[in-house]
């Protein structure tokens, strides 16, 4: 097939570039769509027990979508199909593909109609166990989840026809997809939820999950696949999809779970605690988005053709540079949220029903979670590299244990420190960065080791730059705040002029801190700026 030549093992480095970019620029309109959604529905709902309900009745069809059919299956086929395209066997790797969407329809009709039928039991021992004393809370969100079923069945479809496309290097389609899934929920906030409340927002996210999968079609299609129902189970590369799988189900859920356990926690707080740490989260989950997975997706496919060719050498060299250059790109990111989280939250949410209340109780989340961005992104890169690998064992130990620690902290400080929303953040923090060094720690050990002047060079320049980026912030925020409305939670904001004062000051602290950073960083020879100019200019990163 005429796609395999251009695969990430045999492509010029414009290619990469090209995808990259094709690849973040979806990411940030994902994500801005995103903040706009959340921005209309902070608007209008704030953080009511009415939008905690949602939140938490969102839960658990996300960790169906994520685990039983979009990350995990997904991960487990792009490798098998992959290497039957790079061995120009593109017959069986379609019929291969026919087989695991066809088992995948099945197996997650199958589980929608058993989660829909013992939704309450299931939602009241889980995210929704928090509102045993509230039965009209726990039915809206029995009937929110029983609607918003249909989404990881029509995402799921979609996420295994975007790793299809993704195997042949094919970004565009998805990258749209998932904007037109936000949008959709974007116009059902905007027109439909004031007068149907939230249910609207539940049928936004039904419709955006269809859509998702049709504007995948057409490039789907044109790749080479002829979609018929098949269940060839005699073939060996569907047991191998098989054996992939099986760990990565663990493997994935570790994330899911994870929230799932937060969202649980938090309920017991209060449904509004549930609203308010939505909000943070999705904050939290902007940096993962555009720089970890738009790098780790352009760089997956890559790397499973170079551990097929046992090309290891360049494999390490591959993985190592992705996982700097996201560490470098998300530490200032990081720590902005951190210095700057009341201002962020003004812009985007102070509005309407969400005031000073909503304000102070999602900024103490959004402020603990940020120590997990660092652990999320490095995670995401480390990850993918195993499973490049075709070694799912090591991330699943290393997330269950991610899971029972998250768990077993956030349920300690709730029951015997304080019932804090802050501190049950940063747990979940915490537990994430401890992912991130153990596994980073034994893919090193994989790899045969990470070492040379430049892995030195880089840690260094990393932490003076993000030492610098951080004092330069508070100084620069104490510096503004006589002038500039907003800037800390104890100063004064109103709307209005308010609001065009504190962009523009938010817009130049930001230009300060990130000025200083990329200037200690380039005085200190940091690697990461010369090899990601190199990529702007499309040239080869030696």
């Amino acid at each position: 097939m005429s796609q395999a030549s251009s695969l990430p093992g045999q492509s010029a480095p414009w290619r990469f570039v090209f995808n990259t970019a094709v690849v973040m620029f979806g990411t940030i309109l994902s994500r801005v769509l995103g903040l706009v959604r959340d921005a209309i529905i902070s608007r209008q709902f704030g953080i009511e027990p009415e939008i905690g309900a949602y939140r938490a009745a969102f839960a658990i069809p996300d960790l169906l979508y994520f685990v039983i059919i979009g990350g995990a299956l997904g991960s487990a086929l792009v490798p098998v199909f992959s290497r039957l395209i790079e061995d120009r066997r593109e017959d069986r790797a379609w019929e291969l593909a026919n087989t695991i969407l066809t088992l995948a329809f099945a197996c997650f009709v199958v589980i929608a109609l058993l989660v829909g039928v013992f939704a309450r039991p299931l939602l009241a021992v889980t995210v929704a166990r928090g509102y045993a004393h509230n039965p009209e809370l726990l039915d809206l969100a029995v009937r929110l989840m029983r609607i918003m079923l249909i989404q990881p069945l029509l995402l799921g479809l979609g996420g295994l026809i975007m790793a299809l496309l993704q195997s042949f290097e094919r970004f565009a389609f998805p990258a749209i997809a998932f904007n037109v899934y936000n949008l959709t929920i974007v116009i059902a906030a905007l027109f439909f939820a004031p007068l149907y409340r939230v249910e609207a927002l539940a049928w936004g996210v039904a419709l955006g999950a269809l859509l998702y999968v049709l504007v995948q079609l057409p490039a789907v299609f044109q790749a080479g696949l002829r979609f018929r129902p098949a269940l060839n189970l005699r073939m060996h590369e569907v047991r191998r999809v098989g054996q992939l799988l099986a760990p990565r189900l663990l493997g994935q859920s570790a994330l899911q779970i994870n929230i799932i356990v937060m969202v649980t926690l938090i309920g017991l707080l209060s449904p509004s605690a549930q609203a308010a740490n939505a909000y943070a989260y999705q904050l939290l989950m902007l940096p993962h988005g555009i720089l970890a997975i738009s790098l780790g997706t352009v760089m997956f496919p890559r790397l499973t053709r170079l551990f097929a060719a046992q090309q290891m050498d360049a494999l390490r060299r591959a993985s190592l540079q992705t996982l700097r250059m996201v560490l470098w790109l998300t530490l200032p990111a990081a720590i902005i949220l951190a210095v700057l989280h009341v201002p962020i939250l003004r812009l985007l949410f102070q509005r309407g029903e969400f005031d000073e209340q909503s304000l102070l109780l999602t900024g103490r989340a959004l402020f603990f979670y940020t120590p997990g961005v660092i652990g999320l992104a490095g995670v995401e890169i480390v990850i993918r590299t195993f499973y490049a690998m075709e070694n799912t064992r090591t991330p699943v130990q290393i997330g269950v244990l991610t899971i029972v620690l998250n768990g077993l902290l956030a349920s300690f400080v709730i029951t015997y420190v304080e019932r804090d929303i802050g501190l049950v953040a940063l747990s979940y923090s915490l537990a994430n960065v401890l992912e991130f060094v153990l596994l980073f720690a034994l893919l090193r050990r994989h790899l045969g080791g990470y070492s040379g002047p430049d892995l030195r060079r880089s840690v260094l320049a990393l932490a003076a730059s993000a030492a610098a980026l951080f004092g330069a912030l508070l100084l620069s925020v104490r510096v503004a705040k006589p002038y500039v409305p907003g800037i800390t939670f104890d100063s004064s904001y109103g709307q209005g002029a308010d609001f065009f004062w504190l962009a523009g000051g938010f817009a130049l602290i930001c230009g300060v801190g990130l000025g200083v950073y990329v200037a200690v960083a380039a005085v200190l020879r940091a690697p990461e700026l010369g090899e990601i100019w190199a990529l702007v200019r499309r040239r080869p990163v030696s």
